[in-house]
């Protein structure tokens, strides 16, 4: 147990660039993770966040955003930047938007929102079913697919897990910019 607090320490140190309290001296191992560490990144984030002029969302969305992103950057203020998408309606770039959404992806976008409209995208499980059965019927390969969703969910070539993103995005968030990407898609096509 010593040796999880150690690296729980280490983590937060890592992650907020300084030293900051003790971690409680008891803390569980949760699929491979410091319990409570997430929260309390979530926690600290809150600052760096109300810095950019962003809202602040619920801690349990921080949480989320935190866990899906914290092994990508080292510091609090790498991860705000980095995981600026789950703050604010990302634009991808031009280049981007017209190397991975080009308008022979209309179809698969299309049947893809209509199945994510049919799902809860907050369940991975059923998202990661769904999504392979997809690519199977539509003979595509993941990263066909993947990459364009996403430039679509994040505007960036580089992000966390797509099924993580989906999860903490919902369908609330994560409809509305495939939908974006389709019609850009769309009026390219035009």
């Amino acid at each position: 147990e010593e040796g999880n607090v150690d690296r729980a320490k280490a983590a937060l140190i890592r992650l907020k660039g300084i030293a900051l309290p003790d971690v409680p001296a008891k803390v569980a191992a949760w699929e491979g993770r410091i319990a409570g560490l997430e929260e309390r990144l979530a926690d600290l984030l809150v600052p760096f966040i109300e810095q950019k002029g962003w809202e602040v969302p619920d801690r349990a969305y921080l949480a989320r955003v935190v866990c899906d992103c914290r092994e990508r950057t080292k510091t609090l203020e790498e991860l705000t930047d980095f995981a600026d998408f789950y703050f604010t309606e990302p634009e991808a770039p031009e280049e981007l938007k017209q190397k991975f959404l080009p308008p022979a992806m209309i179809d698969p976008f299309r049947d893809l929102i209509a199945g994510f409209k049919a799902i809860d995208l907050g369940d991975t499980a059923a998202t990661e079913k769904f999504f392979y059965d997809f690519l199977e019927r539509n003979e595509l390969k993941f990263g066909k697919i993947a990459q364009p969703m996403r430039i679509a969910l994040t505007g960036k070539k580089v992000s966390p897990g797509m099924f993580e993103i989906l999860a903490t995005l919902g369908n609330a968030k994560a409809i509305p910019r495939l939908e974006k990407a389709l019609n850009y898609m769309e009026e390219v096509q035009s």
